[in-house]
């Protein structure tokens, strides 16, 4: 539940506006170039190290609080749990991203066909999750 509504919520920002586009490039370029692979138990032992609160406040804004409590109702989960499965997700879909960057020279009309696709597929999976970070 967790990766869909983290690539929604990117593609959803991404595509919204140029600037959005062009914001998510910035970060991968800047923050997220694969490495964190290189370090998942530096991520598992302290994942604020790596920004997954920040990550997940820009890709789900004000709702993000929402979406936690609704993921740990779904899956019968305690929201602190979610939260911090959420925390360290969203630094792993980042870097992932980026190091798809850094080996493809990924530009920014590339990132917005992916999102662009990401964003139909979203669509197609009528995720109720999806559609509450939509509304």
């Amino acid at each position: 539940a967790i990766l869909p509504l983290l690539l929604g919520g990117m593609a959803k920002n991404a595509t919204s506006s140029k600037d959005g586009a062009e914001s998510l490039v910035g970060a991968l370029t800047k923050d997220h170039d694969g490495s964190i692979f290189e370090n998942l138990d530096k991520l598992l032992e302290a994942p604020e190290q790596f920004k997954g609160t920040k990550i997940l406040h820009h890709i789900l804004g004000e709702k993000e609080g929402m979406m936690e409590q609704v993921i740990a109702d779904q899956q019968d989960l305690a929201p602190e749990k979610v939260k911090g499965m959420m925390t360290v997700l969203a630094p792993l879909v980042m870097g992932a991203i980026g190091k798809e960057q850094n080996d493809g020279s990924l530009g920014l009309d590339d990132f917005m066909e992916m999102f662009n696709q990401q964003k139909a597929v979203q669509q197609n999976m009528q995720s109720p999750l999806l559609k509450m970070l939509e509304g």
